[in-house]
């Protein structure tokens, strides 16, 4: 659906990754509007995509030059309505803990407190269980407990932080975002490597989930500010990431449907079970750019965080 570039939403979207491409892929097609994507580097993901205008900012890990780079895109076209968005936690938080900072824009997340609790793994595994949502056994732990804390589950156990935010800001040789370990030796080798690096936050060890690259999948859901759907868009997984500081992460995905435009009515998301199509109730009430994301594994554990 095209929009007059004149008076369209003009999306900003931060981090050149393929989840960032994927945003602004939905964007282009259902609105006809380009976003403007500011990364710290030039990357593949959206380098010489119609749907991208591409911009190299360094430095946005420091909150004043984000907040400036964000500041000068709306500055170019201030009679439009510039909704910012991030491609990763840690930029999410960062847009906000600065929200006011940035001017008229639109940052359509949740405040800080509800952000805490379901942007850290560990305290969104409990807030599953609280609800009857099916996850992989995990302990929770820091990394000098050592692995005898994590006795009780079954090998083969993957680690990762229970804010990726927390451990953005740590680098070490060898540092993956998600570890994999086959018995307890190895178990505790990935902790002693965590501990020696500095790094004090939570860390999740959990039960490896079985089941091959195509059966992740990556969902993003736009609700209206009384908590309703107004719109997704959905992909599969062709094969994860081997990089490092992207393991478990899901490489090109596949488009799965086609997100709604604005014009349809909104509606809530009554029953999922994190395959198919969800189950769309109409509440008669137009659809805002409000957005949350979430991603699913197999049914058996369709709450487990990557």
């Amino acid at each position: 659906m095209a929009a007059s570039s004149g008076t369209a939403v003009r999306p900003v979207i931060l981090g050149g990754d393929i989840g960032a491409y994927a945003t602004a892929r939905t964007f282009h097609e259902t609105y006809g509007v380009r976003s403007v994507v500011l990364a710290g580097v030039e990357t593949w993901a959206v380098t010489g995509s119609v749907a991208v205008d591409h911009r190299v900012v360094t430095g946005l890990s420091d909150p004043d030059l984000l907040v400036a780079a964000i500041r000068d895109v709306a500055a170019e076209a201030p009679g439009r309505t510039h909704i910012v968005l991030g491609s990763a936690d840690w930029l999410v938080d960062a847009l906000v803990t600065h929200r006011e900072q940035l001017g008229d824009v639109v940052v359509p997340y949740a405040g800080p407190g509800a952000m805490a609790q379901v942007t850290d793994k560990g305290t969104f595994t409990a807030l599953c269980r609280e609800l009857g949502i099916p996850v992989p056994e995990t302990v929770v732990l820091r990394a000098g407990d050592g692995p005898g804390a994590a006795a009780g589950l079954t090998f083969p156990v993957v680690v990762k932080a229970a804010s990726t935010t927390a451990y953005h800001a740590v680098s070490f040789a060898g540092k993956k975002k998600v570890d994999r370990a086959d018995d307890v030796s190895e178990l505790g080798e990935v902790l002693s490597r965590i501990a020696a690096a500095g790094f004090g936050g939570d860390l999740l060890v959990q039960e490896l989930v079985p089941g091959g690259d195509a059966e992740m999948a990556a969902v993003n859901l736009f609700f209206d500010a009384t908590g309703c759907g107004g719109s997704r868009s959905s992909g599969g997984c062709c094969w994860r990431s081997t990089r490092p500081g992207r393991s478990g992460t899901p490489s090109p995905r596949s488009p799965a449907s086609t997100p709604r435009p604005s014009t349809t009515p909104a509606g809530c998301w009554s029953t999922w079970d994190g395959a198919g199509s969800p189950t769309w109730t109409s509440s008669g009430t137009p659809a805002t750019a409000s957005t949350a994301s979430s991603r699913s594994t197999p049914a058996s554990a369709a709450a487990g965080t990557q």
